[in-house]
């Protein structure tokens, strides 16, 4: 054999070492990503259902304080920046859940059930009420 075909076949082997070695740091690398992107997604959904959670319990709390004939309208979204997402209320919370992640908010007595959509709130003798 001749010592130029030698060099060439070590050449050859080094670099398929090299390309394996790459490919292998490439799928270790896209593994990493893939595990801290769902993980920062979680934590996009929660802070998105956090701020409609705390919109909704502001407009209960001002309800609450201003005097008897209050009436507003307001809307909660369907979904939020296309999050699905559930609203539940049990024992004065409101727990807004998707299937990643969820927010509970206590929130003031109140009559009615809250909804996605447009929504009406009052406050008559001292009571607030939504959408009765």
């Amino acid at each position: 054999m001749s010592r130029s075909l030698t060099r060439k076949a070590q050449v050859a082997f080094e670099f398929v070492v090299l390309v394996a070695i790459m490919f292998g740091a490439l799928i270790v690398f896209t593994s990493f990503v893939r595990d801290n992107f769902a993980e920062v997604q979680t934590d996009t959904d929660y802070f998105k259902l956090k701020d409609l959670a705390l919109s909704v319990k502001s407009e209960l709390s001002l309800a609450i304080a201003l005097e008897d004939g209050y009436q507003r309208a307001f809307f909660v979204p369907f979904t939020v920046d296309g999050l699905e997402y559930n609203i539940t209320r049990e024992n004065g919370f409101l727990l807004f859940a998707s299937g990643n992640a969820e927010y509970s908010v206590n929130v003031p007595p109140y009559n009615g059930t809250l909804q996605k959509g447009n929504n009406m709130i009052s406050k008559t003798d001292g009571v607030v009420e939504v959408n009765t």
